[in-house]
């Protein structure tokens, strides 16, 4: 997964470096913070680029990250970023990319999990480094509970881990859960402990919910990243809201929407999980109707989900 050649993610890398010398300058030592980074499928290119400004202020002795929570899109940019070892994220945004545009599914997630995982574990230090500081989240189905993962012995352990908290029911492989009872984490862990700040990632702001699944035209993520980046600029810089936050500054309101947003979601998950296991009567789903209607939707469905992630939509030449 390391490139030594001068990629286009090396040229955003050094000009993040530049501008990353402009934040928290006249520190007598590194802030201590948590970093938590939430699901947002594609916006993992937003996510990408604000860590690319966080790991240039860790480099720079400006920031010390102690533990990073995720979950979906938010593990494996959190496995990532305790990683020292460089990821290539164009490889692994096309790659989802064109499987959904292709197939309307996203079978290679458990490909580019096991990438992003092989690349971390270059990193011969990388389980120590885990060990009290990496936590993952999924939802489990078969219990209701929203489950905490953060102890690590193996490469399966990891995998299983981030996969699991990746898995979007039905999008991924057809199938409503994985490992029968898994589902995606939907929300992150946050750390209620109060020992530091922990500077929240939102790749499912309002600003950018649209943009989860919506690549149309985007042949590479590096806008995304240049714009997740630009974004934790001005969080350090100007105090600006954007896709970074501070949770210990969170509002009523705020909080209500975290676990709102997991609420909801979870509704809808735990309503097609219900309605995927129970027997349909035999005389309607044998039914031509019923057959016609389901094929119908489901091509549908797999319609929008390649039109929105084609290269030439909303063409110049139309």
């Amino acid at each position: 997964m390391e490139n030594d050649e001068n990629t286009d993610i090396d040229l955003l890398r050094s000009y993040i470096d530049a501008v990353t010398k402009n934040s928290m300058n006249g520190l007598d030592k590194p802030k201590e913070i948590d970093l938590v980074i939430s699901g947002g499928a594609f916006n993992g290119g937003y996510g990408y680029g604000a860590l690319l400004y966080i790991k240039s202020l860790e480099c720079q002795n400006k920031i010390h990250v102690n533990r990073i929570s995720g979950c979906s899109i938010g593990s494996l940019l959190a496995v990532d970023h305790l990683s020292d070892k460089s990821l290539n994220l164009e490889e692994l945004y096309g790659g989802l990319q064109k499987c959904l545009r292709d197939n309307g599914k996203l079978f290679v997630l458990r490909e580019i999990v096991e990438k992003v995982v092989d690349n971390a574990l270059k990193d011969d230090n990388f389980f120590q480094k885990a060990k009290g500081r990496l936590f993952i989240t999924r939802t489990n189905l078969e219990t209701g509970t929203h489950e905490l993962v953060d102890n690590f012995d193996s490469r399966d352990d990891l995998v299983e881990a981030v996969y699991s908290s990746c898995f979007i029911p039905i999008l991924v492989d057809g199938n409503m859960r994985y490992n029968e009872k898994y589902v995606d984490g939907i929300v992150p862990y946050l750390f209620t402990d109060s020992v530091r700040p922990s500077l929240y990632i939102d790749l499912m702001c309002f600003s950018k919910f649209h943009k989860m699944l919506l690549t149309m035209k985007e042949v590479n993520p590096h806008v995304r990243i240049i714009d997740g980046a630009n974004d934790a600029s001005k969080f350090f810089n100007e105090n600006a809201s954007g896709i970074c936050s501070w949770v210990n500054k969170w509002g009523f309101h705020q909080m209500i929407i975290f676990r709102l947003t997991y609420l909801i979601l979870y509704i809808v998950v735990g309503t097609l999980d219900i309605l995927s296991n129970n027997s349909v009567p035999s005389f309607i789903s044998s039914s031509a109707l019923y057959k016609g209607i389901i094929g119908t939707l489901t091509r549908l469905l797999r319609d929008m989900l390649c039109k929105m992630s084609s290269h030439d939509a909303y063409s110049h030449d139309a």
